[in-house]
């Protein structure tokens, strides 16, 4: 509880000092997620942003990893944040595909500050649009991008085999997610 709390008095604070009704953390830990929002559960939403977790396999073999490893930590990852989603009501969490956002960017995040009760502003819906602070994040964002575009190039970089490699470890997620 007491790393909710001082998340929770940084948040707070940054508020204050920000002028800003909401803050985004963008931390990917499951038990993070939850632990905030049990402490604090009228002030939280949950976006759960998935993305197709054979494109994590393709990463992972770029870096000289295998593609079964890739599987079996997509699973654990994804899995832990499945069950601690569990027991949140559903008006607290949405689902967003990477594949969407990346695909219709204004309408994926439409739909996002609506179910937040925000009005749109259009440079929200460009890469670095209007203020924003980063602790700490991927290191893409402090270098620049210019435009979201749909990466989708593990469907080439991984070969018949490797996919289903993966599919034999993680095609039920997958497909409980949408992706077969």
């Amino acid at each position: 509880w007491e790393g909710a709390n001082n998340s929770w008095k940084l948040y707070s604070t940054i508020s204050k000092l920000k002028g800003v009704d909401y803050i985004i953390d963008s931390s990917k830990h499951a038990k993070r997620m939850k632990v905030l929002y049990l402490r604090k559960p009228r002030s939280t939403r949950i976006i759960h942003l998935v993305r197709d977790g054979r494109a994590l396999a393709h990463t992972y073999k770029r870096g000289g990893s295998s593609v079964i490893d890739a599987a079996h930590q997509w699973v654990r990852i994804t899995q832990n944040i499945l069950i601690m989603l569990k027991g949140v009501p559903r008006d607290r969490w949405r689902r967003v595909y990477y594949e969407d956002l990346c695909r219709q960017p204004a309408e994926t995040i439409g739909q996002l500050l609506s179910w937040v009760g925000l009005e749109s502003e259009s440079d929200m819906y460009e890469p670095h649009g209007g203020e924003y602070h980063l602790i700490p994040g991927n290191q893409l964002i402090f270098e620049g991008i210019s435009s979201i575009k749909l990466k989708e190039d593990w469907r080439e970089g991984l070969s018949g085999r490797e996919k289903a490699e993966f599919e034999s470890i993680a095609g039920s997620l997958l497909k409980s997610l949408g992706y077969l």
